[in-house]
């Protein structure tokens, strides 16, 4: 049992409980976070809106665990972007290859975990290195690719 990475395991199971309370109707706290959401970002384009939630929550998500992120965030934000006029699915998009990048800090994500604790082949430093360039190198590409291409298959 000791190969179990047991921190991860029981943050995922901690995290359903609070999500689903979160996204209960009768509790009205999503409700609430769209509008508050739509009304701040009521005045930016769509596009504006996606490439700046993209940044905003793909940075945060390389220092917070990205599955927390993705559960629950996602939803609301989304939403938002319809209510903006944008493509949801394009927003999604974007941000779920954004959120899979995250690896630029050991809190990142199950994978940039293994990566900093492999300090017998990888040096830390290195690792924040890679990080960083590859968030910048998946934001540039998703941007292009679903920008351009995106808005064919979405």
């Amino acid at each position: 049992m000791d190969g179990v990475s047991w921190d991860v395991i029981w943050m995922l199971i901690a995290t359903g409980p609070v999500t689903a309370a979160m996204q209960s109707a009768d509790s009205g706290i999503i409700a609430t976070m769209v509008s508050a959401l739509t009304a701040f970002f009521g005045n930016m384009g769509p596009t504006t809106f996606i490439l700046l939630t993209g940044l905003v929550l793909g940075l945060t998500t390389q220092v917070t665990h990205n599955v927390i992120i993705a559960i629950v965030l996602f939803g609301p934000f989304a939403t938002v972007c319809a209510n903006l006029g944008g493509n949801p699915v394009i927003w999604f998009m974007f941000n779920y290859i954004l959120n899979m990048a995250a690896c630029m800090t050991p809190a990142a994500s199950a994978f940039s975990a293994l990566l900093f604790a492999n300090t017998e082949w990888v040096h830390n430093k290195s690792c924040y290195l890679f990080g960083a360039v590859w968030f910048i190198i998946n934001y540039i590409v998703a941007a292009v690719l679903l920008f351009t291409v995106g808005g064919i298959f979405f």
